[in-house]
């Protein structure tokens, strides 16, 4: 008699259009996968199968956007909505205690939400918002989300961009310093080195990039590696029998 297949619990943020919608219908066609949509803005996310009941965290009965996640997902059973908005550790915090209460555990974290502002805006406020979400909220969800991961055949994974490359910072000295980083405060160090070069005067930051998007992901490039380092630490201290 065959054994029945458990089905994996997938958390992707930024999932209610772009990458990580096309992620979650990736996973669905697949099968054996149970998506939770991490979406700001549950106006925008509905469950397929036409149920508000089943979204996780949900004040109000919310249609639209509805007949978006039909055309990908339609009657799918295993897809459910989970509000968290990454500028908010309250929220980060709620939508991991939801999962928790629903589903005791994720199998799989994508971090996949980013945000960017439209055109040349680039000042100190927009720094200081784009890192909000793109560097600490990323931190936020991993810290959250890492002791509901089960340790089945556990991962955790970042969706980036090109915009972060290393080359985009016209200085080998701090290169060489990203690339020498050991763990968040390395990180959060040369992260504040930028944002307090932005402040004394936007027009000249020297070797920096003149971009917030751009520059928030160099720094969420060397955030993998940290994360990696905490997650297979965690995942050791899990299972002796981890590698066996």
């Amino acid at each position: 008699m065959a054994q029945a297949i458990t089905k994996r619990i997938v958390l992707i943020t930024g999932a209610n259009k772009g990458i990580g919608l096309a992620i979650a219908q990736q996973l669905l066609d697949r099968g054996h996968h149970h998506v939770l949509l991490g979406t700001r803005n549950l106006e925008k996310c509905a469950t397929l199968c036409c149920s508000p009941e089943k979204n996780l965290h949900k004040k109000n009965n919310v249609n639209s956007g509805k007949e978006v996640l039909e055309k990908h997902f339609k009657k799918n059973e295993n897809i459910e909505c989970v509000q968290i908005d990454l500028s908010s550790e309250e929220s980060i915090k709620n939508a991991a205690a939801h999962v928790k209460k629903n589903h005791e555990k994720v199998d799989t974290i994508i971090h996949n939400a980013a945000m960017a502002f439209k055109g040349d805006a680039f000042d100190a406020d927009v720094v200081k918002s784009t890192f909000a979400v793109n560097y600490y909220g990323t931190i936020a969800v991993n810290n959250a989300f890492l002791p509901l991961l089960s340790n089945n055949d556990p991962r955790v994974i970042f969706v980036s961009s090109r915009a972060g490359r290393l080359s985009s910072i016209q200085s080998e000295k701090v290169q060489q310093q990203f690339l020498q980083c050991n763990d968040f405060n390395d990180l959060t160090k040369l992260l504040n080195e930028f944002v307090d070069t932005v402040k004394q005067d936007k027009d000249k930051l020297g070797y920096w990039p003149k971009s917030a998007y751009g520059m928030s992901k160099v720094v969420y490039n060397f955030l993998k590696s940290s994360c990696i380092i905490i997650f297979f630490c965690y995942i050791m201290s899990l299972s002796d029998s981890f590698f066996l």
